[in-house]
């Protein structure tokens, strides 16, 4: 008796080796995403000692979108640390204070995840010193007359071509006040202002101020000057100058 044709075929395909495309189950490996970094300073100025937004961002190199980002992020200024922490998969910012003028590079270590490979993203920024400007007032208003007291003010603000920098600070620096050219004392700010009382003598003033620098903060230009007149006591009502009068005792 003669085997059914259907028993021998189904023998011999059990003998043949099954090619590799025919292979029932097959190994998928998922191919990750190359990344980009890219840092950024956001602010239009970058001084010695100013607060700046530090922004940093990471995604596909490609234009063609992707998944949300996730991993870990690493920020240096050269060697030196400034943030570390997980990405928040749109912007990661931070506050940073900038240490010192010069040179700086930034860098970011992206820590990469299941969908992009690590990346790394660099910035060179020109770190430079603030110039100081100094605003002079005074208290009371001239004319004055002989023997009064006059107190002027110094006000130093921090500033660049673009504008203030209020977060550099020009506490401590010496502001020295002068009266027609020549210096007449000095005094220390206490936050961004300091003062100076003074006795003018008879005549004509004009009185003007300059901030030295501190630290992070480079001198100031000259003041505007503030002009002042003291005059000489009013006579007596009789209108007889410098004529003594006895006592009786």
């Amino acid at each position: 008796m003669r085997p059914p044709v259907i028993h021998v075929l189904a023998a011999l395909l059990l003998c043949l080796p099954l090619a590799a495309e025919q292979t029932p189950f097959q190994r998928v490996t998922a191919v990750q995403i190359d990344s980009q970094v890219i840092i950024s300073i956001l602010s239009s100025s970058a001084y010695q000692s100013e607060r700046v937004t530090m922004s940093i961002f990471v995604g596909p190199k490609s234009d063609g979108g992707g998944p949300l980002v996730t991993g870990t992020i690493t920020v240096r200024d050269g060697e030196t640390i400034i943030f570390t922490g997980p990405y928040n998969s749109r912007e990661q910012r931070f506050m940073y204070r900038l240490p010192i003028a010069g040179m700086h590079m930034f860098t970011c270590a992206y820590s990469g995840d299941t969908n992009y490979l690590p990346g790394t993203g660099t910035l060179s920024q020109l770190v430079t010193r603030a110039t100081a400007f100094v605003s002079l007032f005074s208290n009371p208003d001239s004319p004055l007359l002989a023997g009064q007291s006059l107190t002027l003010q110094a006000a130093v603000i921090a500033a660049g071509p673009t504008g203030g920098v209020p977060s550099v600070n020009p506490n401590g620096g010496p502001v020295t006040f002068y009266d027609n050219g020549y210096a007449i004392g000095t005094a220390a700010t206490a936050g961004c202002c300091t003062s100076f009382t003074i006795q003018p003598a008879l005549g004509r003033h004009s009185y003007s101020a300059t901030y030295n620098g501190n630290a992070d903060l480079d001198p100031s230009p000259m003041s505007f000057p503030l002009d002042y007149t003291v005059y000489s006591l009013p006579c007596g009502p009789q209108g007889i100058c410098g004529r003594g009068r006895a006592v009786r005792h």
